[in-house]
Order: structure tokens, then sequence, then C-alpha cells
């Protein structure tokens, strides 16, 4: 292997110290930070890290190892685009971490990409980390080679060292081919976390003799990467102007856009006319030729440090996966899962949980006491009297506020967040995505838009989030119309659990059918009416199915529960004193009369139910609470309700994101459409209903 060049002899990332680059001025694509100093804590933090890798190859772990600050949301492929960072202390200094999107390439197509490229290059870090799966070597390598075209100093972590079994890598001659530090890891079980830390301090310190591995690309690309360079000076550039070069003549725009504003428009020409040149040498375009010799490289590789030993027999492990995804047997297990769920977060969760929290605990002692402290301090009389009904009259903050958030929410959002957890470590998302695939393109979408919508029964502001992930502009869109239509989040689902089913599961299956059958509808129509942007596909990796360890689940679970709660808080407690004052000025009336067409005339819903609607467009879960707690129902009622109240608006949280997302006009269209499909669908139900009962 000859391909290798030392790091000391030339200008920029390269340069004569790997790990301390200059300062660039000017603006581009990418915001490059010259060294800084970090305040936090009163501490300085000097010793900057990005963390870079596939998806699925525990990278959130990682982060988590090295910062003691978990990762919010889902590790499935895209569910880290909120980019997260963390502290911790590596020998007694301060070190910064970033997390990025779990990505397959830095020259940018999707969405995450553009985010993993721009931080690596903004942060212009000390260290990146490469998080890598042991058990898809050359697939990672692929990805090394191009971090290593960048010209950051990088640390190679071989992750999932322990589900090699057949495999054996040479460690020391990996790191000698690729002339960059290789260190094999097990995050879950914080098996080489240590020496990742001492590495990274060495690095930082100059100890590490960097001598990356070089590809050398055709003649033909070699000859327009020298000729690209002299008309782009490297100090002028955001990162190594051979790496520059390179996604130049792979097709990347927006450098080619930054490019415009930096130099103009006839200096982009130049270098297109090089491209294009370069192009008719070649019978495919330069982006596979580019790729095709990485891949070259990575398999060469490969194949001087990985041994595999035959196996006769498959695993347990790899029988049970296959049945998994199985044309037959994937569906019913698929069933089976999502029904034990359900049976979990509805019965365990939204009946005993929330029996106990919010009859026992909060009904039987702590709502009596707070009640008759508040009278015993505070006279009923004139404004005493608006402060007793503010804090514990029918919708006091004290009493129905924080029953609802902690009695009611918490233990149906904590059972459905555990849940998840244990499907997201087990590694079974990914199934349920290819389980999917054939129902999800009957709406115009891939079996990947399921998990935006399986995260949805959690928040729907994070659904709309990993929305990101799909890969065309059409998906995007159905894929947030059909969130905010139809998915209830988990506290608004357990709330209709727990109420609709004392009315019999008939009741439950007819709502549920219901909503199903919308899902469909408006998918189906929407795929034919929204213009396409690009094709719909499914391209996900299957990651080995595991038996999920109980702190990662539990430290997930934690997380994700006080992120909700601390969204959730202020939002109820706003919600309840709104409904308060209501009540005391008499202006539910006002509304109730308001709504009173709509919830009395059309979806035969008794008096009071406006109130329900109005907390709904602040939170659902508030809205489906107000609407059960605070009515009595008949069972078509509470069947009516449950199916318009699931259909309804999006909460304001939800909104907000949608239009950040998708932009105001599609918000404000998806919204009209929401509000007049939920009623027209409630008045059609009632009908029926109403016919037959």
């Amino acid at each position: 292997m000859d391909k290798k060049r030392k790091i000391g002899k030339g200008k920029g990332p390269h340069g004569p110290q790997f790990g301390k680059k200059r300062r660039r001025k000017g603006k581009g694509p990418h915001r490059v930070r010259g060294q800084r100093q970090i305040k936090f804590q009163d501490k300085e933090v000097n010793i900057r890290i990005v963390l870079l890798g596939n998806p699925n190859v525990g990278k959130s772990v990682i982060f988590y190892r090295l910062t003691k600050t978990y990762v919010i949301v889902s590790n499935f492929p895209g569910t880290s685009v909120s980019l997260t960072e963390g502290f911790g202390r590596f020998e007694g200094k301060w070190v910064r971490v970033v997390d990025t999107p779990g990505i397959y390439k830095l020259t940018p197509i999707s969405e995450d990409e553009r985010v993993a490229r721009s931080v690596l290059i903004e942060e212009e870090p000390d260290v990146v980390i490469q998080v890598a799966d042991a058990k898809n070597l050359r697939r990672s390598l692929l990805f090394t080679l191009q971090v290593l075209e960048v010209g950051y100093p990088t640390l190679l972590l071989l992750n999932m060292w322990d589900e090699l079994h057949n495999q054996k890598i040479d460690l020391n001659r990996l790191e000698e081919i690729l002339g960059i530090p290789v260190i094999n890891t097990v995050a879950t079980e914080n098996i080489g976390i240590k020496k990742v830390k001492q590495t990274v301090i060495k690095i930082k310190n100059g100890e590490y003799n960097f001598n990356p591995y070089r590809i050398q690309y055709p003649e033909p690309i070699e000859k327009a990467i020298e000729e690209i360079g002299r008309l782009l000076p490297e100090e002028m550039l955001p990162f190594s102007q051979r790496a520059f070069c390179l996604m130049l003549l792979e097709g990347d725009l927006e450098l080619e856009k930054w490019i415009i504003r930096k130099f103009g428009r006839n200096h982009l020409q130049e270098i297109l006319e090089i491209k294009k040149k370069t192009e008719t040498q070649f019978a495919d375009h330069l982006n596979f030729i580019i790729t095709r010799q990485r891949e070259w490289e990575a398999r060469q590789i490969v194949n001087q440090v990985m041994q595999v030993k035959e196996e006769k027999k498959s695993s347990l492990n790899e029988r049970i996966s296959a049945l998994s995804i199985h044309t037959i047997w994937g569906p019913l297990i698929l069933v089976g899962i999502l029904v034990l769920i359900f049976l979990f977060v509805g019965y365990v969760g939204a009946n005993i949980l929330v029996e106990l929290m919010e009859g026992k605990l909060f009904g039987e002692l702590i709502n009596p006491f707070l009640d008759s402290g508040i009278r015993f301090l505070i006279p009923d009389v004139g404004a005493g009297h608006i402060f007793i009904e503010i804090l514990v009259g029918d919708f006091g903050l004290l009493t129905v506020g924080i029953t609802w958030i902690f009695g009611l929410i918490l233990p149906i959002v904590f059972t459905f967040f555990f849940t998840f957890a244990i499907l997201e470590d087990s590694g079974y998302l990914s199934r349920i995505a290819v389980l999917t695939n054939q129902f999800a393109k009957k709406m115009g979408l891939s079996g990947k838009a399921m998990i935006p919508m399986i995260l949805g029964l959690g928040c729907g502001t994070t659904a709309h989030l990993t929305t990101r992930i799909l890969d065309t502009r059409k998906e995007r869109i159905i894929a947030t119309l059909l969130i905010a239509l139809s998915i209830p989040c988990s506290a608004q689902l357990g709330i209709i659990l727990g109420f609709i089913s004392s009315f019999g599961l008939i009741w439950l299956f007819i709502g549920f059918a219901v909503i199903f059958l919308q899902l469909f509808i408006v998918g189906y129509l929407a795929s034919r009416i929204i213009k396409p942007s690009g094709t719909t596909s499914l391209m996900i990796e299957l990651p080995p199915l595991r038996i999920p360890k109980p702190e990662n689940v539990l430290i997930k679970t934690w997380k994700r529960v006080v992120w909700f709660m601390k969204e959730a808080i202020p939002i109820f407690l706003i919600g309840t004193l709104l409904l308060s004052i209501l009540a005391l000025t008499g202006a539910d009336k006002s509304l109730e009369i308001l709504f009173n067409p709509v919830t009395s005339g059309l979806l035969g819903l008794p008096s009071g139910s406006g109130a329900a609607f109005v907390s709904a467009v602040l939170r659902r879960d508030l809205g489906a609470a107000v609407f059960f707690e605070t009515l009595d129902l008949t069972a078509v009622q509470a069947t009516v309700g449950f199916t318009v109240l699931t259909l309804f608006l999006p909460c304001i949280a939800s909104l907000f994101i949608i239009i950040k997302e998708r932009g105001l006009k599609v918000a404000l269209g998806i919204v009209a459409f929401v509000f007049g499909y939920a009623i027209a669908i409630g008045t059609v139900l009632n009908l029926i209903l109403q016919l037959f009962v």
C-alpha cells in the first residue's frame, strides 16, 4: 500500500501540525471559526470533538459515554437530525463533543448530509471521531476514506466489536494502512472508552504521527483536481483543496453556489468546463467513478485486515431476524408486538399506573390536602375566591393541572417511551420500515415514513422533525399531513384507551378503524395530488437484532420523559389557567355557544365539549383530558369525540415545527384541510352511529 502521504508538508488542514489549523476569513457554505476557547461552567474548553458515522453504529451511545448526556431523539437513521452537544472530562480537561446525524457520505444530497458536513467544517474540530460498525468494515471504510480527504485529525472507532463472531480484524495492520488511530469499542459495555479519551488527549497534544491514507484516482480525475485547484487557492477554501475539488467533480451544488458568491459565475463556468471535459473520458458519471474507486480501495484494505471464518449453520439470532421480515411471519410478529405495546401502554400505563397516581396519590392524598390548605389560608371572598378557584377550583392549577401532568400524562408517556426504547435498542424499528414499505407505497411513501409516524405516537413535535429522513419533498409533505391528521401522541392515546375502552372494545375498534381508514384515504389522494419531487424508494440498513441493554433503555426513557415533561408542563399549566379564567368570567359559555352548531349540532356532543377543542389546540392530550375527564358521555359521543380529537388540529408546538419545516404556506394549507376534514368525518360518523344505535 503506497497510496499515502506524510503530514508535515504543504499548507492548510494537512499542514505541519495536523490539529492546528489557521483562521480562515470570508463567508462560505460553511462558516469556519478559528481556534477559540469555550466557557462551560467557568471552565475553559479547548478540545473540540465532532462525532461522525453511518446510521445504527452506536454513535449516540458513544456520545453518552463521552459526555454523560444522552441523545434525546431516536437512534434510527436520521433520528439525530437535531444536533446534540455535551461536555466531558478527559484526564482532567474539559472537552466539547458535538453529535451529528448518521450519514453515508460527505457530498450532501439529503438534509442530514448537509447538516453533518456543515457542522464538521464550522466546528473545525481538534479531533473527528468516526464511529463505525465493526461488522460492516468495508462500508465504514468507504466513509472513512472521504473523511480523511477533508483533512481533519481523525480517530476511527470500530464499535460493536462483540458482534464480530466469525470475523477477525487486525487492528494494528488497519491502523498502519489508514495512518490514523483505530480503537475497538463496545459502547454499551463501556469497553474501550477510556482508551478513546486517552487517545484524544494524545492527538490534541501532538503526540500522534498522522499519515493518512490517500486514494489515487484515475489519471483524468487527478488532472482535473490539479486544474481546478489552480482556480481555487487553498487558503480561501473552507476545507482541504483536494476534497473540495473532488466534491465539485461529484456534482456538489452547495459548493457551486458558494463559488458563485465568492468568485463569480464565470469562475464556476471555468470549473464546470473542466468537469465536462473530464466526463467525456468516462462512460459513467464522475460521481460514480469516484465512488467506485473509493469502494475498490475500501475492499483492498478489508482484504488485508479481515479474516472471515465460514459458518455452516446460521445462528438463532439470524433465524429470528429472517422471520421478522418474512412475508407471512413478519406481519404477524409485527401485529403481535403492536398489540403488546398497546396493552402495556393502555393497561399498565393508562389504567394501573394512572389509577395509582391520579386516583390514589393525587385523588385521595395530595389534592384533598392542597384544597383544604388553600381554603384555610385564603378567605373565600372577593379576590380570595378568584385565587381559590384558580388554584384548587374546577380547573385548579395545583389540583387539576398538576394531577393531569403527573397523575395522568406522566405514567402514559413513561410506558410509551419505555417500550419505544426497547424497540429501538433491539434493532426492530428498521424491520417495521421494511414490513410496511408496500403499504406505504400506496400513499406515495416508503416504509421509512413509518418511523416518523411511530414517533408521532410518542410526540408529534418529534415526529415532524424526523420527517427530514425522507428523501423527497413530496414524501415529507405527505408524512407531515398524515401525522398532523391521524397520529395521536402517547398521552392522548393513553387517555383515549383508558376511557373509551370502558364502553367496550367494539367502540374502540370503530374509532380506530375510522382513523386508520382516513390515514389510507388521505395518503392515497395526497400522493396523486402533490407534485412529485423525486423517486420514492426504500434504502435502509437492517441492524442485527439484539437484547436491549437495561441501562440504555432506562437512560433513553428517562431523558425523553424529562424532555417531554419540560415541554408539556408549561403548556398544561397555561391551558388549565386559561380554562379556569374562562370558567370564572363566563367566557366558556360564550365559546360553547360559538362552537355549539358544530359540537352539539353536527357532532352530537354534550354541552361543554367546546372547551376540549379549545384545549386541544394548546395540546392534543390536554383536549382529550378535558373531554374525557369533565364530560358525561355516551358510547357514541365518546367514540365520535375521540375520533374528531385525534383527527383535529395539531397542537401549537407541532404547528410551529410544521411551519419551520414545511413553510408557512404549506403549514396553513395542512391546518385548514385538517380542521375541515376532522369535522366532516366526525359529522358522518355521528350520523351513521345514530342510525344503528
